[in-house]
């Protein structure tokens, strides 16, 4: 069993702006292999990333996405 998964890297320029968009397919051998990739690559990307990916897909999801709201709290914490 061969699985497939198409992947989207972007880069971003300072001003966030998408620079380009790099469309990348691989084969894996079993669902597990490709979660454990999906995982990983996730990994891979700094938070600011991760948070505008899910950004995108709230713009992507219509009107739905006026349900969303944009959440954002500094939190100080003890040093141990």
């Amino acid at each position: 069993m061969l699985e497939m998964r198409a992947i989207e890297r972007r880069a971003l320029g300072r001003n966030g702006k998408i620079l380009a968009v790099k469309r990348v397919v691989r084969v894996f051998k079993s669902h597990e292999e490709a979660d454990r990739a999906d995982r990983e690559y996730y990994r891979s990307l700094t938070p600011k990333e991760r948070v505008d990916i899910v950004l995108t897909l709230v713009q992507r999801s219509g009107p739905a996405a006026k349900r969303f709201e944009r959440v954002c709290r500094v939190v100080t914490r003890k040093q141990s």
